[in-house]
Formats: C-alpha cells, sequence, structure tokens
C-alpha cells in the first residue's frame, strides 16, 4: 500500500516525466516542420547542389593520381583528403547557415509560416530549440553527404591503404560542427535586430568576410571560427597533436555560438508562458558566452606565455654571446625516459680553447630540465649559477685548460627555447612549406620542434636535450655559423621493443642501445620508435631507411628495390657527389621518417633545415613534404622503354631533386658538418671556405623552389645596401635572403679567385679544409695563412663586401670571337674591351677552356677578372674549342647579367694571327666619346606604349602587389611587356618592351625634340630573340611595321626581316625642322606568324613573331 506521501510524489514524477516527454516531442515536431520547410525552399536546393558538386570536383582536380608529382603534397596523408572536405565544406556552410538563418527570422516574422504552432501547447523554448534544431539538422545531413562522397572518393582514387573512417568523424567534430553553432548564432543575432531582410543578409555577410580574410592568424588564431591554423593532421603514430589548444580553441566557438543561439531565443517575438522563463534563457546564454570568452582566453594565454618565455631564453642568449672559448672535447651521455620525462647523465670534458681565461664558462642545457647533481672529476660538488637555459660554472678556465664534469639533469623538454632567432610570428606559423617552397593554403602541422612519450620519441640538437657549450644560434649575428665538434657516445637505455636511432656506430644489448662515434660531430640528434629498417653497403658506404610499419609505400613503385638496389643507388648518389663537389665525411647516411606534427624549419640565409643533421636526413610522414612521384608511363605517350629503365630514372629524380635544393638540401652534410671556420665578423664566410675547397662545375638540374626572385630584383635589393645590413633585414624572406647573399657569396669567391688564381686558391683551400676535418678553425687562423701564402690583405676585401653598398657599372665593347690557328693548334680566341667608371671594383666571369687542377681534378672553365674602378681593360682568353662565348659581369648595375655570342661553325669566325690572351689596360677614348646624332631607348620619357588598358580600376586594386616585377621573361605576353636581353641595345641596361605580333591594334612610339633642322637618317634597332624554335624575331616570313613623322610628311615604311641582319636597320632619309617628331611601331607581324586566343595554339609547335620595340636613332646626314 502506498502513503499518501509516496502516492503525490508518484504522480508528480508521471506528470514530470509525461511534461518532459511531451516537450521532446514537440522540439521533434518542430525541428521536422522547419527542416521540411528549408528543403522545399528551392534556393537551398542551388546551395546544395553547388556544394556536393564544388567539393566532389575539388577532390578530383587537385587529390586525383598524377605521375607529375604535384599533387603529392594533396593526398600522401591518410588525413589529406577527409581535411579537405571538411575544409571546404566548413567554408560554405557559413554562407549557407546565414541565408538559413535570415530566412528562419523572415519567415516567423513576415510569413507566419509556423503560425500552426501558436495554436499547440507549445512553450517559446521547446519552439525555438526546434527550430534551431531543424537547422542544424539539414547542415550536418548536408556534411554527411559531402563526407560520403569524400569517402568514396579516397576508397577509389586516394592513396592505398589510407583510407581511416575515423578521421572523417574527428573533423565533423572539431571542425565543422563548431562552426557552424557559431555562425548560427551570429545569424540569428543580426537577424533579430536588423528588421530589413537584405541588409540583414549584406550585414552578415560582411561580417562573414571580415571573420573570413581577418582572423587567420591574429592572436595565433584566437578568434577564426574556421580554426585554420590548428594542427589538425593526423599522424599514423602520434595521431592529432596539441590536443589542449585545439579544444580550447574549438571549444570556445561551441559555447560562444550556444551562447548566441540562446540569447537569440530570448529575442523572438512570440510570447512565452511565463516572464521568468525569458529571463532564465537569457542568463543561459550569458553564462555559454562567459565560458566561451574564458576558453579563448584560456587559448590565447598559452602563446602569451610561450612568448614570454621566449622573450626571457633570448635576453639570456644574448647575454652571453660574448662568452666564446668554451668547448666540449667529449661527451658520454646516458639516455632514457618515462612517459614524457626524460633522465639524462653525462660525462664530459670542458676546454677552454680561447685566448682569454673563462671566468664563468657557461653550458647550455633545456630550461624545462633540471640539474640534480654536477660534480668534478673527484666528485666533488661544484658550484653552479642556474639563468633559465644558462649554467654558469662557478670554476674559472685558463686558456688550453680543462676540467672534467658529471652532469645529471631531468624533466620536460621546454619546446619553447628552439629557434629564438625567429620572430614569434616565424616560430608559431604552422603554415606548411612544400618541396616548392610555397605554403600550402590549407594544411596546417603540428609545430612540434621536440617530443617525448612512449609512443615516439624525437629530439633534435635545436632543444638542448643534452648539455653544450655553444649555443644552437648566435641570436645577434644568427648568420654567422656555430658549431662545437664533439666526440660523442651515447647509451639510450629503457627503450623496450621499439628502436632507437642516432649518430654513430649501433651496439644493442636486449633495451640499450649504445652509439658510438668516431669522429668529432657538431650536434646529435635521437628518434625513439617503432621502425622498420633498410639498408645497403655501396662502396664502404652504408646506406639505412628506417620507416614506420607500413608505410613502405615506395614498393609499389620501385620494385627493383628488392633486387636491383645498389643499381639504383649508384647513379644518383655519383651525382650528389659531383654537384656537391665534395667528398661525403662519414660511413653512412641514413633516411629517418618522422610523424607528420614535425615539419623542417629552415633559418634564413642558410641551405637545408634542421631535419638534415650529420649522417642523418630526417623526411617527413610518408615524404608529404618533399618531392615524389608515381612510377608509370604517361597515357598516350610512345614510350619504349621498359620498366625498370623507368624506375632508375624516377629513382634518381627522386633523390637528386629532393637532396638538392629546399629543406632537404644536404650541401651541409659536405660542408658545415665536416667542418668549418667561424666567424662573427664576417657572417657566411665559413661557407666561402667550404665552396672555394671543391670545384663547382654547376651542372646539377636547375630546380626552381620557392617565390622567384629575378636578377633584376637581386641588383635593384643590392643598390644601396650592405651585406651587414641585409644579415638583419627583416622584411627579406628567408628563401630570398638565401638567394641574396648567394650571389654575394659568389663575389667574393670570384674576386679571390680573380686575384691569386683559382687553381691556387682551390689548392690553398682545399689544403686548409682538409687539414681542419671537423673542427671549427676561427677567421684569424685562415688570415694569418692567406695573408702568408698570397701576400693579399684579406679582411680589406672582406670590409669591402660587407660594408659596401655601392655596385660597379660595366661598359662593353667590341665583344667578338676569333679564330686562331698555328701549326696544328686550333682555338677561338674571345676578346672584349671593359670599362669601369665607377669607384668600386668589378668581377668579370668568362667561359674558358677547362684546365687541370692536381689532383686529377678539372677546373671549372670559368676564368674570373678583376675591373677595378675606373679602369679600362681588354680581356682576350682561349675559349678551346667552345662555341659559345659567355661574358658575366656577376653583380653589377648591368641587366641582364650576361653577355652571350654564339656561333654554329669556326667557319663562320674571322682568322687571327694573334694567340695573346690575358688582361691589360687599354684607353677608355673608345667608351667616353659622344656619338652623333640622337637615341631614344624603350626606357627613356621619350617612349610611350598605346595601348587599351589592361584592367579596370577595380581589377588594379585588387591585383595591386602582385606581379611588380620590372622585368618578365620572353613569353606569350598580349601586352607591350618590358624585357632584358644581352642581344638588345643598351650600355649598362638592354632593355626593349616587346609582345607577341598582333592584328595592329596596338603600337608604340618613340618621340624626339630636333633642335637643328637638317636631314637625318632614322635607324631602328631589332634584336635577335629567340625564345623557342617557334617564338623569335626573325622568324621565317616576319614583319615590322613603322610610321616615321618627319618634316615633310607621315611615312609608312615595311621592314622585310628575311631581308636584314640583326642590329640596326635603316628606315630611310629625312628633312626634319626644329620640333618634335616621332617613330611609331605597329605590332602586327608577318601573315600567319600572329596568336590568336582562339586556346588551340601550341608553345613549341605554332610559329608565332615576337615584335620587340628597342631602340630609334636620329643621325645627321651631311650631303
Amino acid at each position: 500500500m502506498f502513503t499518501g506521501n509516496e502516492y503525490l510524489c508518484s504522480v508528480g514524477r508521471l506528470l514530470l516525466f509525461k511534461i518532459i516527454g511531451m516537450t521532446f516531442e514537440n522540439i521533434r515536431l518542430v525541428a521536422r516542420y522547419e527542416r521540411n520547410l528549408i528543403i522545399r525552399n528551392k534556393l537551398f536546393w542551388i546551395f546544395a547542389c553547388c556544394v556536393v558538386a564544388g567539393i566532389s570536383l575539388s577532390h578530383w582536380l587537385w587529390q586525383s593520381d598524377s605521375l607529375s608529382g604535384l599533387r603529392w603534397l594533396n593526398r600522401a596523408l591518410p588525413s589529406f583528403i577527409p581535411f579537405w572536405n571538411a575544409w571546404f565544406y566548413n567554408l560554405v556552410q557559413g554562407i549557407i547557415v546565414i541565408f538559413i538563418g535570415i530566412d528562419f527570422v523572415w519567415r516567423d516574422r513576415r510569413l507566419e509560416t509556423n503560425a500552426v504552432f501558436s495554436a499547440r501547447p507549445v512553450t517559446n523554448l521547446a519552439y525555438q530549440t526546434g527550430k534551431v534544431l531543424g537547422i542544424v539538422e539539414v547542415c550536418l545531413v548536408l556534411n554527411l553527404i559531402t563526407m560520403g562522397l569524400g569517402m568514396i572518393f579516397h576508397i577509389l582514387f586516394g592513396e592505398p591503404g589510407t583510407f581511416q573512417l575515423k578521421i572523417y568523424f574527428v573533423y565533423l567534430f572539431v571542425m565543422t560542427l563548431p562552426t557552424l553553432f557559431f555562425v548560427l548564432g551570429v545569424a540569428l543575432i543580426v537577424a533579430n535586430r536588423v528588421k530589413n531582410h537584405a541588409l540583414a543578409v549584406l550585414v552578415l555577410l560582411a561580417v562573414f568576410a571580415a571573420f573570413y580574410f581577418g582572423t587567420t592568424d591574429f592572436s595565433c588564431g584566437t578568434i577564426d571560427p574556421w580554426g585554420r591554423v590548428l594542427p589538425l593532421l593526423f599522424s599514423d603514430v602520434t595521431g592529432m597533436t596539441r590536443l589542449e589548444w585545439i579544444i580550447l580553441q574549438r571549444g570556445m566557438f561551441v559555447f560562444l555560438g550556444l551562447g548566441l543561439v540562446i540569447l537569440a531565443m530570448g529575442m523572438m517575438p512570440r510570447l512565452s508562458e511565463r516572464a521568468g522563463v525569458t529571463w532564465k534563457v537569457r542568463a543561459g546564454g550569458w553564462t555559454f558566452l562567459l565560458i566561451g570568452i574564458l576558453f579563448g582566453g584560456a587559448y590565447y594565454g598559452i602563446f602569451h606565455e610561450i612568448n614570454n618565455r621566449r622573450d626571457l631564453y633570448r635576453e639570456v642568449f644574448e647575454k652571453y654571446a660574448e662568452v666564446k672559448g668554451g668547448h666540449i672535447k667529449a661527451h658520454n651521455i646516458y639516455f632514457r625516459q618515462e612517459g614524457d620525462k626524460i633522465m639524462g647523465v653525462s660525462d664530459l670534458v670542458v676546454t677552454n680553447v680561447g685566448v682569454q681565461p673563462l671566468a664563468h664558462p657557461v653550458l647550455y642545457l633545456n630550461p624545462g630540465l633540471e640539474v640534480t647533481a654536477l660534480t668534478g672529476e673527484q666528485g666533488e660538488n661544484l658550484s653552479y649559477t642556474r639563468e633559465s637555459q644558462a649554467i654558469l660554472l662557478e670554476k674559472a678556465l685558463q686558456p688550453g685548460e680543462e676540467i672534467l664534469l658529471h652532469l645529471v639533469y631531468e624533466g620536460k623538454i621546454d619546446e619553447a627555447i628552439c629557434f629564438p632567432d625567429f620572430t614569434n610570428e616565424e616560430f608559431h606559423d604552422t603554415r606548411l612549406m612544400s618541396f616548392f617552397q610555397t605554403y600550402h593554403s590549407m594544411f596546417r602541422h603540428g609545430r612540434c620542434f621536440a617530443r617525448v612519450g612512449d609512443d615516439y620519441t624525437l629530439l633534435f640538437p635545436e632543444c638542448l636535450w643534452y648539455p653544450v657549450a655553444v649555443s644552437p644560434v648566435n641570436v645577434s649575428a644568427p648568420l654567422a655559423r656555430q658549431y662545437d665538434f664533439t666526440r660523442y657516445r651515447l647509451k639510450v637505455g629503457d627503450i623496450g621493443e621499439r628502436v632507437a636511432i642516432s649518430q654513430g656506430e649501433m651496439e644493442m644489448s636486449g633495451d640499450t642501445t649504445v652509439f658510438r662515434n668516431r669522429e668529432p660531430l657538431p650536434s646529435l640528434s635521437l628518434s625513439i620508435g617503432s621502425y622498420e629498417r633498410k639498408s645497403i653497403v655501396l662502396d664502404s658506404l652504408t646506406f639505412e631507411l628506417y620507416h614506420f610499419p607500413g608505410h613502405d609505400f615506395f614498393m609499389r613503385d620501385y620494385m627493383s628495390l628488392k633486387d636491383s638496389a645498389e643499381f639504383l643507388l649508384e647513379e644518383p648518389v655519383s651525382m650528389m657527389r659531383e654537384i656537391k663537389g665534395g667528398d661525403y665525411p662519414f660511413r653512412k647516411f641514413t633516411l629517418v621518417e618522422t610523424p607528420v606534427n614535425f615539419v623542417p624549419r629552415q633559418r634564413k640565409g642558410f641551405t637545408g633545415s634542421q631535419f638534415v643533421q650529420p649522417e642523418i636526413l630526417f623526411y617527413p610522414e610518408r615524404m608529404y613534404l618533399g618531392y615524389y612521384a608515381h612510377v608509370g608511363f604517361w597515357p598516350g605517350d610512345e614510350d619504349e622503354r621498359t620498366r625498370f629503365e623507368l624506375e632508375v630514372e624516377a629513382f634518381r629524380n627522386l633523390l637528386v631533386l629532393n637532396l638538392l635544393a629546399g629543406v632537404f638540401d644536404c650541401s651541409v652534410l659536405f660542408g658545415d658538418f665536416g667542418g668549418v671556420l667561424q666567424s662573427d665578423e664576417y657572417p657566411g664566410f665559413g661557407g666561402i671556405v667550404n665552396d672555394l675547397a671543391k670545384v663547382d662545375f654547376s651542372n646539377g638540374p636547375m630546380v626552381y623552389v620557392g617565390e622567384e626572385i629575378s636578377y633584376s630584383e637581386i641588383v635593384t635589393y643590392w643598390k644601396g645596401k650592405s651585406m651587414r645590413e641585409a644579415f638583419v633585414d627583416q622584411e627579406v624572406k628567408g628563401e630570398q635572403l638565401q638567394k641574396l647573399l648567394r650571389k654575394k657569396y659568389e663575389l667574393i669567391q670570384k674576386h679571390l679567385q680573380a686575384l691569386v688564381g683559382e687553381r691556387e686558391l682551390f689548392n690553398f683551400m682545399k689544403q686548409f679544409k682538409q687539414s681542419h676535418l671537423f673542427m671549427r678553425p676561427d677567421f684569424e687562423e685562415l688570415e694569418r695563412e692567406f695573408n702568408t701564402r698570397f701576400h693579399v690583405n684579406l679582411r680589406e676585401i672582406l670590409d669591402y663586401y660587407y660594408e659596401g653598398k655601392e655596385l660597379p657599372a660595366l661598359f662593353i665593347r667590341d665583344l667578338k670571337v676569333e679564330l686562331y690557328e698555328e701549326d696544328e693548334e686550333t682555338k677561338n680566341i674571345g676578346s672584349c674591351k671593359i670599362y669601369n667608371p665607377t669607384s668600386v671594383p668589378a668581377v668579370v666571369t668568362l667561359s674558358v677552356a677547362t684546365y687541370s687542377m692536381g689532383d686529377n681534378e678539372i677546373g671549372s672553365g670559368l676564368r674570373n677578372y678583376l675591373i677595378p674602378g675606373h679602369s679600362c681593360k681588354e680581356i682576350r682568353a682561349d675559349l678551346g674549342m667552345r662555341d659559345v662565348f659567355a661574358l658575366g659581369m656577376n653583380l653589377s648595375q648591368n641587366l641582364p647579367g650576361e653577355n652571350i655570342l654564339e656561333w654554329t661553325s669556326s667557319k663562320d669566325l674571322s682568322k687571327t694571327k694573334d694567340g695573346k690572351t690575358g688582361i691589360w689596360d687599354v684607353d677608355s677614348a673608345i667608351f667616353t666619346g659622344k656619338s652623333p646624332g640622337m637615341i631614344v631607348n624603350a626606357e627613356d620619357p621619350g617612349f610611350v606604349i598605346h595601348e587599351k588598358k589592361r584592367k579596370g580600376k577595380l581589377a588594379a586594386y585588387f591585383s595591386k602587389g602582385k606581379n611588380e616585377k620590372k622585368y618578365s621573361y620572353v613569353y606569350d605576353h598580349e601586352h607591350w611587356t618590358l624585357t632584358t636581353d644581352s642581344h638588345c641595345y643598351g650600355d649598362i641596361v638592354k632593355s626593349a618592351y616587346y609582345k607577341i605580333a598582333g592584328t595592329g591594334k596596338s603600337k608604340v612610339e618613340w618621340k624626339v625634340n630636333v633642335e637643328n633642322p637638317g636631314k637625318y637618317e632614322v635607324f631602328v634597332y631589332v634584336p635577335d630573340v629567340e625564345a623557342t624554335s617557334a617564338r623569335k624575331v626573325f622568324i621565317g616570313g616576319a614583319r615590322l611595321f613603322y610610321q616615321v613623322t618627319s618634316a615633310d610628311d607621315v611615312t609608312d615604311v615595311e621592314v622585310l626581316l628575311d631581308n636584314e641582319e640583326p642590329g640596326w636597320i635603316s628606315l630611310g632619309k629625312y628633312y626634319f625642322d626644329r620640333g618634335e617628331y616621332s617613330v611609331f611601331l605597329s605590332d602586327r607581324g608577318g601573315d600567319s606568324l600572329t596568336w590568336e586566343n582562339d586556346g588551340t595554339y601550341t608553345w613549341e609547335r605554332d610559329a608565332v613573331q615576337l615584335i620587340f620595340a628597342n631602340a630609334v636613332k636620329w643621325i645627321p646626314v651631311n650631303e
């Protein structure tokens, strides 16, 4: 029997359950009704069809299989296709929600489509919740449809073995749903506040655009609704990294969205059954908003705190940058880990190699690692001071004195210590940089610089995971190379079933691995994980490959690796040695795969990245950032090569292209890591010394990576700028600074070669390099030996290049090649006269006959000549039997930077009996004398282009800042375009405007003011420019159409180029009164040599005339 109270409680519970059940039923009913209204809307179907078709098409265009290798970055990883799918849907769903949200409010306000619910006992909260739920359901279903199509594409056309269902649903929850809630909340708020339907749409679209274009990287992406800076790529080894960041940033927008949606419910015009409900709804909305703001503050606080630590670490590095002389001679390290915590023991011999006493020797160790013991050789405790990463010993070291230290440390790695020379924006940048040095617009990496975990461990020397005496970088002079060559022994314990990888010879015993190094190394790296190993020995060099289980995807392309690995490796290894021009100093070369969360970072002005370590080259998971192309026959091509031949060629390209340029450039393995001169006073000179110790044939494949910087842009940059100013230039990009400095470094090399001779300098530098293998000699040591050997003040030369801001300008005359025949000797003699009117020296380079360098080395075939300021020289050089005479002017104001003469046969050359070669002074009168007449060039004020403007004002505004290069390469330009070419007329700058032949609708004009009336002969300069056999000026049937204005009339002149020679061509003699006159050139060309924009032409096959507008001169005629 129930008591009265029990009965009442039972009835109450039944009524409560009934009310709740009715509420949920009403919510479902409203949601169903709202969903039906949306899907009946034609506009929604238009949007939906466009979304489905657009995302499917984008998968096919950018992520389908290809033999070119250009799409590898878009399809290599399991997460690429699902991320691409979610990214696109996440972007376009915002536009859909904007229109649906406004339509939602507008229908209630104007059309009363949901008036039927006013007659039902539906609470306002249930009604509004149902309507919001209906919108969410529609968007969610559309999202699932696009996901399904992405899965189908992934299974059918993605990389085999990369499909993982869970990734699609993870992106659903961390990418699309948070954005959906936030955009919907904003849309409902605006729709309720802005009564005008059209105005509400415009306001929301403006807000949408402001968020999209203005929030991506602002405050590390804190207020970006799409979370585009978050590291959302999956690794098969470590999964998704930085989960704390993701939860805080995406959680912020979930709570902000829910808060806005709930607040919008309280703004709905429908009356509530109780006044208190509205207050509670609004209170709930503000609560969610507050939680979202707290999440956002916590997310931003992470980066703010990291930046504060980085500022502190940077100050410490700067504070002790001048403490020099410390050197770790030998270092035995014991390493083990427990979870994300490491325990290390270091026994190291520290010595003072400087010339001054060290009052407080400094060691550097990651600030997250706590020093628990520091003892001396006899076990006595040593006093020290710890200042962040710096450990200051309270024991002075005299020059040459050594001390044995026993250091015990433990803790967690603080990644904020890495790359202190980077700005905070560069440090937090999560954009993916591809092999071609371009940033990917979508994919973001995990910004991991180190990782210690049970699943995987990777430690680069950059993170200071063991104590060192020399910091990884001099923050005051980042371009000054800093290495400390140490003899290491590393013992890694408690690794279990995992594999440990580091430099040196490996010995394994149980769960302990020992690495012993025979040569001193500049640094150590350590990787511990589940790896599979492949190895081969070629010419006493051991090649090792460590990849994650199941990541041997390349075996499907290179089936010959199983049986013919030696043959596949032989050619690319030989090519790399030849291209790098030096001996590989190590006994093994190891490739190690790393998780996707790690990406190679490249320091400004340096080749390669931290992925290139002594003996080891780390590569990202499934080689997704490198150059990789599947092996196969191109469809439709008649290829007679065998499968084996295809694999040989593809494998050569795979290795050589990846190791030759970009972040995997292995130059330091052949140079710096084998020993490098170090100088803070002359940053980069150590690399110059290494380059001079090898023969540079420059015969490697041309690999263009990064944003292209033309020679004219390089010249413009160096006008009025010294090298020291360039070192601290924050405006220039990293890869561009490397190319800019490379030109200066090359000029210094050639200046030294011109002074002492290439052969002599090569032998000296090679001997210096060999005597300092795996060492870090200082500049003063090289300076003494160089000055003693060659009696040349090296410091004076370097000071000029490091401090000087002026570029030389050269005038070239009488560039010619003659045939010299004497007895049985036959050779081509190239000669020219060069005048340097500036006050700074210039260096010119001629391509000459090769010669012996000794030790079976052949010279580069380039000879450098020094042209001092205010001097005039004649140069005659033995070209051997070359059929090209190339005169390079290196880094000067001359554009282009090279003059070239070509001939097809020695019969075309005039003969000479003068076999003398060398360089000597000549009279500069041939350069300083004034020529008669008047000349107007393409860049003179009197040159005018008459053609229809290419862009409207709006298009010109949006294209501002793009394609601002002054000079362009010769291509199929339809409009008059400025270019430089050695065949053009000009002294310092040889430039002209050109375009492909048109229909005569545009023209150019040369204007001249005649001050002395009389008869003049008019000449035009027509250069012999050839882009391809089908794109040139002097092409069969080419014609040029000029108009000459004179005192008498306007005369049309047609020039048949088949009857003319390149250079100055006469248009006739005319009488001119005092005043302004012109010569016009039409863009019309020869018959059938005009390009028509119908999409049917091909670059190589269809003949098209190039119309060049170079120079015009008026020469007075004396009759």
